[in-house]
């Protein structure tokens, strides 16, 4: 209510006279005078973008100030006329996006001279005193110049200050081969986090248009680097104009052709003989070459007129092929199934027997002959990048634009090879097309239009090639000697795969239909900005594990008679969510003062998939200059703002409540093995998958009844001064609220009984009645066959006592096992099943918006412009952020308490460098340039897990161990420094049924660099030609910089080898060659 009420204050006192900085436009605004500083009025202000050849118009009031506002960003010209006065005209004024250039003219009389030219390349103003938010820009010139390693524009923004990877992320990481099956990063995790900001609730926009993966959490297309004009970031955003996110803004802008036709063509290359070996390989000697590794990356673009001053084009396209191979070593049987067809052994046939180490012969397989099938087969990742923009003058006053993207990817490097088929090949998609069209109009001199369209399609997927049903075949190896299987250095043993693959698959299909009009309307001193944004999106999720059945044999001869052991099949996995998002806004800028800017806005923001309407937020900023010069600006701001609703978080929760499994494994489902005739399949019709199938969450999933889009409360404080000529500081103080983030909550946990300090009290007072009830079952636990149960504080985990007439079978609570599966952890939930609040119900996962978090961060950032041969950024930022939840579906470890979760987030690095710039030598120096990145990230924190063991009693496996030495001690270690044996002493498994004492996040992990440095030279082969040679070092020190990626770091007291050890590291020295031809 009082978020309500502060709006709607707000909203009344803002009327019709505010707006707020523009950030897919850029402005102009100013005041001209005489020499006498009189104020001169109806003098005409002409701006023409260089691009385009188009030219607007504003005439100065009264008081001698003009505006012009919602102009494409690029290189402009300007040029002041006023009757009795000379004609001032000012060249070569580059302005990127969301800039407002603030300039002042005195005009002397026209005796003096006709027309001054000014080259504004000289005097080019870096401080923008109208901004009042936080963010920066990588321009064009920054885009061509600095290494990205993997062309993807996104990165750039980590040039940036403010900016960080995701917790649990596997950037810069080496990936490790088909041997080492590193834990991905979780779907909603993210890219990037902005000033704190969860990394999920960023909005990511191309020319101002929606390019959110609204289940992902990243963003929907990538268009190719050379395709970018500017990457523009918005770290605190207080332009009510922008909403769908309780994060930051990452636009960007594509570039257009001109009146003169200007292309490129370019070739990168990679290869492993480049490359530097990992640091696991070479701490392996078994795996000491470097694995297979070629890239091609061609591509090109071209844009120009189609009609000079009127139509223009621009297109690009990229071609991205990794190389990849992978080998299949099988044995398949030499007979055919007709049924069901296999590929014929192409090596020797091994028959059906085999040795046993007394030299007799064995029948294996039973019976079938088996041979040997090898195949070697590329694997590669394909990528197809493509867009295309068109725009269109209709007049001085009329233009518009359209817009078209297309991505097409296919990845088989994830394919393992070994013990497959061909048919089993699952490919990796990731497919998109969008297209867009805008049309600006400026109704008068006061009044502009622009009005947006936007249709997109996103097709991920992630499947086999077939719907085959899946078959799993054991072969025993005929050349194991039974009873010595080591005598075979190459075995083939074990199951087969074929008909498709057994590994979990998606397939997706998102459609989305935006709109989106701005009006902006300028009266004197203000400049009033309303207008709404809303798109209708349709996502389809199918969940493709095991949904084409399963049939597994315990032999190629059960194969071949068509006898399966097992079928499995999954029914009702796929949803489909429909979300109509709606955001309208009022904003305006108020010129307060010739030096003060203050701008006042509000929006609401509403997503049908959620009954949560409530959702005003209220923006205040402003911009002080307080010196004529226009070099120094003071800036601060708050605001609300509110996250989107991420779809695969509530999608989860629509899959659960009706996937259906049937499994022959059951008694229900048994009858399935006779009446079953393979390769036949049921149908989700079928009345047996109703009679067999069994709902497969073994618990309820819901949404609370309070449930609620998350939101952040932003505010920020800075400062930015112009030093000297093309040398500016900025300091920017940034706090971050966010509230009602999503967790999940176990809201059928069991509630301990008064009178007991925890469970395991409980457990250890009494003794349980265990004997059979009246249908003849145990009521706990069958183990030891016991009357009675009982709970001690041993370590032993299970024994049986005879105590009189009564059999005992007593579990040990301090049980080292870390295994969920156990019958002291299984009897004792039993137990406790009477304090649930439904008895009947196991977990019921609720998700609630209860997470909070918070951020506190200071910001350096210097740049420098080293005339046209170069440019530095530097920044550093300090902070801390604390938050009770690394994603939407963290759970707390005791049940309902996100207070004890509060704590460093995994986000936290305390200090933050980033370097980036360019420099090219003279000619007398081979006008070689050098460009380059350099991030740094102090030590994160990261939290020890009890290897997912629910000690607690909680259904939930986030238990922590106890701990009792110095906490200040805990940190990460290499493999081959010992563990400190004190330090390992002091860790414990608590006691099942209570909880453990360590706190959550409380190690210190390793820190983070990477560097990327690229050495280019251009040569002039034509007037307008030009080739430049790039050779590339991404790590170029070949430096070992560890980090645990999104592995679990867990506490098992059996293995401490590698505890406190990252298995992950940053890829080795990488390079790579390429050229570009510009023309």
């Amino acid at each position: 209510m009082l978020r309500f009420s502060f709006a709607l204050f707000l909203c009344l006192f803002v009327t019709f006279d505010f707006i707020a900085d523009d950030l897919d436009h850029v402005g102009f605004e100013g005041v001209v005078k005489d020499t006498s500083q009189n104020a001169i009025a109806n003098a005409k202000v002409f701006v023409k973008h260089s691009a385009s050849n188009t030219e607007r118009n504003s005439t100065t009031d009264k008081e001698g100030r003009y505006k012009l506002a919602l102009l494409p960003p690029g290189s402009y010209e300007m040029r002041i006329e006023a009757a009795g006065f000379q004609t001032v005209k000012l060249e070569n004024l580059n302005v990127p996006a969301g800039m407002v250039i603030r300039r002042d003219f005195q005009l002397s009389p026209a005796t003096i001279a006709e027309q001054i030219v000014i080259n504004a390349e000289t005097s080019q103003p870096l401080v923008d005193i109208s901004r009042t938010v936080v963010g920066g820009t990588v321009t064009q010139k920054q885009i061509d110049a600095l290494p990205v390693e993997s062309r993807n524009p996104f990165d750039l923004i980590f040039t940036l200050a403010g900016t960080a990877p995701p917790a649990l992320s596997d950037k810069d990481l080496d990936a490790g081969d088909r041997t080492e099956n590193f834990r991905r990063p979780p779907e909603e995790t993210g890219v990037f986090s902005l000033n704190g900001g969860t990394p999920f609730s960023n909005n990511l926009t191309i020319e101002g248009l929606d390019n959110n993966d609204d289940r992902a959490a990243r963003e929907r297309f990538t268009p190719s680097l050379h395709a970018v004009e500017e990457v523009q970031v918005i770290t605190n955003q207080f332009s009510a104009e922008y909403g769908r996110a309780s994060g930051g803004r990452v636009n960007l802008r594509l570039r257009s052709g001109k009146n003169q036709f200007h292309g490129q063509a370019f070739y990168y290359f990679r290869d492993e003989s480049l490359n530097a070996n990992s640091y696991r390989r070479n701490a392996d000697p078994a795996r000491g070459f470097r694995l297979p590794f070629q890239n091609h990356n061609p591509g090109a673009s071209l844009g120009g007129p189609i009609k000079r001053d009127k139509l223009f084009f621009f297109a690009a396209y990229e071609y991205d092929n990794i190389y990849d191979r992978a080998e299949i070593a099988a044995l398949l049987p030499v007979a055919t199934n007709p049924a069901f067809p296999l590929p014929k052994p192409n090596g020797a046939n091994l028959g059906a027997t085999s040795l046993d180490t007394r030299g007799n012969r064995v029948t294996v397989n039973g019976g079938a002959e088996v041979g040997l099938y090898d195949l070697t087969l590329t694997t590669p990742r394909v990528a197809h990048t493509a867009q295309t923009r068109g725009d269109l003058f209709f007049s001085q006053r009329h233009n518009g634009f359209a817009m078209f993207t297309l991505a097409r990817n296919r990845d088989e490097r994830g394919f393992p090879g070994g013990r497959r088929t061909l048919e089993t090949l699952r490919r990796t998609g990731r497919d998109s097309q969008s297209i867009a069209i805008g049309d600006n109009l400026t109704i008068s001199s006061k009044l502009v239009s622009n009005l947006r369209f936007q249709f997109s399609r996103l097709t991920p997927a992630d499947a086999p090639a077939n719907d085959n049903p899946v078959v799993i075949i054991d072969f025993d190896d005929p050349r194991d000697i039974i009873g010595n299987t080591a005598a075979n250095p190459f075995p083939r043993r074990g199951n087969l795969t074929a008909g498709a693959s057994t590994l979990s698959g998606v397939d997706r299909h998102e459609d989305r239909w935006q709109f989106q009009e701005t009006v902006n309307y300028q009266s004197g001193k203000h400049s009033l900005r309303f207008g709404a944004d809303m798109q209708a999106i349709r996502s389809r999720f199918v969940d493709l594990e095991d949904t084409t059945g399963v049939f597994t044999f315990a032999s190629p001869a059960d194969f071949l008679a068509n006898r399966f052991s097992r079928y499995q099949h999954r029914f009702f996995t796929e949803s489909e969510l429909r979300n109509t998002y709606t955001g309208a806004f009022v904003q305006d800028d108020w010129q307060a003062r010739r030096d003060l800017k203050i701008s006042l806005g509000l929006r609401w923001d509403n997503e049908t998939i959620l009954k949560d309407r409530n959702n005003f937020g209220p923006r205040v900023s402003f911009a002080w200059s307080p010196r004529s010069s226009h070099k120094t600006v003071v800036r601060g701001g708050y605001g609300i703002f509110y996250n989107r609703a991420l779809l695969r978080t509530l999608d989860d929760y629509t899959l659960t409540s009706q996937t259906v499994a049937v499994d022959s494994n059951t008694a229900l489902a048994e009858s399935l093995l006779t009446s079953l005739q393979f390769p036949t399949r049921l149908k989700s019709d079928d009345p047996r998958v109703k009679q067999f199938g069994v709902r497969e969450a073994g618990f309820i999933r819901r949404l609370s009844n309070d449930f609620r889009i998350p939101e952040s409360y932003q505010t920020s404080a800075g400062f930015e001064r112009e030093l000297a000529r093309g040398f500016k500081i900025e300091i920017n103080y940034v706090f971050n609220r966010g509230l009602h983030l999503w967790r999940e909550v176990n809201a059928n946990a069991p509630r301990l009984p008064a009178g007991f300090s925890d469970f395991a009290a409980y457990l250890t007072s009494r003794d349980f009645d265990n004997r059979r009830d009246a249908t003849g079952n145990r009521p706990i636990t069958t183990t030891g066959n016991s009357d009675f149960v009982r709970f001690n504080l041993s370590t032993t985990p299970t024994q049986t006592l005879r105590e009189g007439d009564r059999t005992i079978v007593v579990f040990g609570l301090n049980n080292p096992s870390t295994s969920n599966a156990t019958s002291g952890i299984r009897s004792a939930l039993t137990v406790l099943r009477q304090f649930r609040p439904d008895p009947n119900l196991t977990q019921i996962e609720e998700l609630q918006s209860r997470g909070n978090s918070d951020y506190h961060g200071i910001s350096f950032e210097t740049t420098r412009r080293l005339t046209a041969r170069g440019f530095v950024r530097a920044n550093y930022t300090l902070s801390r952020l604390m938050d009770d939840g690394v994603v939407n579906t963290s759970s707390p470890l005791v049940a309902g308490d996100f207070r004890r979760e509060y704590s460093p987030s995994l986000l936290d690095a305390r200090h933050r460098v980033a370097v980036s710039g360019y420099f090219q030598t003279p000619n007398s120096f081979g006008g070689i340039r050098l460009a380059g990145t350099f991030n740094f990230a102090s030590a994160r924190p990261f939290s020890i897990g009890a290897n997912g063991n629910d000690r607690n009693l909680d259904d939930v496996n986030n238990d922590r161990p106890n701990f009792s030495g110095n906490l200040n001690a805990i940190g990460w270690r290499k493999l081959e420094k010992p563990l400190n044996q004190s330090l390992a002493d002091a860790f414990s498994l608590p006691t099942i049924g209570t909880v453990g004492n360590l706190p959550r996040n409380v190690g210190r992990g390793p820190a983070s660099y990477t560097m990327n440095l690229r050495l280019s030279r251009q040569f002039k082969l034509a007037e307008s030609r030009r080739l430049e040679l790039k050779l590339e070092a991404f790590n170029p020190l070949n430096s070992t910089v560890f980090s645990f990626g999104a592995e679990f770091v867990d506490f098992t007291p059996t293995s401490l080898s590698n505890f406190l050890v990252p298995v992950r590291t940053v890829k080795p020295r990488t390079m790579r060659v390429g050229l570009r031809l510009e023309f």
